[in-house]
């Protein structure tokens, strides 16, 4: 355990019902309930909101009371980010005047909460912890993007940069992270990001030989075009378009603001490749049941962003026919435990999909290592990781 006081600052809003109990989504819940395992001193700077009906936070966080809040107002257009930027920058002041361990991220709309704690790192006593999980302010290098984007993708660049030169202690779910946004090692830890408990790992004993029949492949994503749903599919029209192209299914799985016109395209598709439309499960043992049914997942996105569904897949002995981002480079092995494309290029991803389709037993050969590497990357292993790390990095006392 760490015993010296530690807060949490996070966008992420919590919940508050009538008779003072707080509640947030499951996979938060679980998160965060890891976190009081092991930091009996936890406190949370975050937004607090009431718990109306309909409010889909429906999981209590036993062991969180009010009283380890320091409640932030939530920023819900740039209107609301103007008006409460003071308001915020005071309940952060409050919190890090407690001292003891500060954990940010760079996450976060309209920007990380960290970037709060620079003006204050000079004249307040604490210790700071930085972790690097997200980069949704990049722009994807492949890609154009508006001269905006780009500028405010410099602005937080040179924010993060700073951020985590003036930490105590680093964390990233990746080493690009580390090598492009701060380059050296110092109290450095690389900690890819998981869902998966031991509990939902396929057992290898219960890896069974792959069914007869055409490659069938999902894509469980949210459907929006930095996951690369324009790729697959452009894809499917290049794979179809191939003289003698073997047969294959593929399933898209998600939701988001491509939704209707995927929907458009696999109801108007009627060729080589069997599709269909699946609306999201929860996650959870009814989205893992469902994953053995494939021989593999595939992972389109085109931004830097390590996605955590290649765990997922590992998890049910799954390979990954994936973009070569740094996110998905950092997990996955190639020819190991899954294959790459070049990021945005259907042409190409149509090409792996017409090798796969022809000698399926390719990617069922990869299995047993897709297993083996969700078994190194559980959800409670990474925070235990982290414990070891903040230890070290912060020399603290073991207890």
């Amino acid at each position: 355990m760490i015993q010296e006081p530690y807060t949490l600052f996070t966008r992420i809003p919590l919940f508050e019902n009538s008779g003072g109990v707080l509640y947030t989504d499951r996979l938060w819940a679980k998160d965060l309930l890891l976190h009081l395992d092991y930091l009996p001193g936890f406190r949370i700077c975050c937004p607090l909101l009431p718990r109306t009906e309909g409010t889909k936070a429906d999981t209590p966080l036993p062991g969180l009371s009010r009283k380890q809040v320091f409640a932030l107002r939530l920023d819900r257009g740039w209107g609301s980010v103007f008006a409460n930027l003071m308001p915020n920058f005071l309940t952060v002041l409050r919190a890090a005047r407690q001292g003891g361990i500060l954990h940010t991220s760079g996450a976060g709309w309209a920007f990380p909460l960290g970037y709060y704690l620079l003006p204050l790192r000079p004249v307040l006593a604490f210790r700071w912890v930085m972790v690097i999980e997200s980069s949704f302010w990049m722009a994807p290098e492949n890609g154009r993007a508006r001269f905006r984007a780009r500028l405010a993708e410099r602005l937080h660049r040179t924010l993060i940069r700073r951020c985590l030169k003036t930490a105590d202690a680093r964390i990233f779910t990746q080493d690009w992270y580390r090598e492009t946004l701060f380059g050296g090692t110092e109290n450095c830890l690389i900690a890819p990001a998981t869902w998966i408990d031991d509990s939902a790992i396929l057992d290898a004993a219960n890896l069974a030989p792959r069914t007869p029949g055409a490659l069938r492949l999902i894509c469980p994503t949210r459907l929006e075009q930095e996951k690369g749903v324009e790729t697959l599919m452009a894809a499917v029209t290049a794979y179809e378009a191939m003289p003698d192209c073997p047969p294959l299914m593929l399933d898209i799985m998600g939701s988001g603001a491509m939704a209707e016109r995927v929907k458009t395209f696999v109801a108007a598709h009627r060729g080589a490749v069997e599709m269909r439309f699946l609306e999201p499960l929860p996650y959870g043992a009814p989205f893992f049941q469902l994953l053995r049914r494939y021989d593999g997942v595939v992972i389109a996105n085109r931004t830097e962003e390590q996605p955590r569904i290649a765990f997922d897949a590992f998890s049910q002995g799954l390979p990954c026919l994936a973009s070569r981002t740094n996110g998905n480079a950092s997990v996955i092995e190639e020819s190991r435990t899954g294959l790459f494309f070049t990021p945005g290029d259907g042409t190409e991803l149509a090409t792996r999909l017409a090798e796969l389709a022809a000698a399926p037993e390719a990617f069922a050969q990869m299995r047993p290592a897709a297993l083996a590497a969700a078994r190194r990357h559980t959800h409670e292993e990474m925070h235990r990781t982290r414990e070891r790390f903040l230890r070290k990095a912060l020399e603290l006392k073991e207890t």
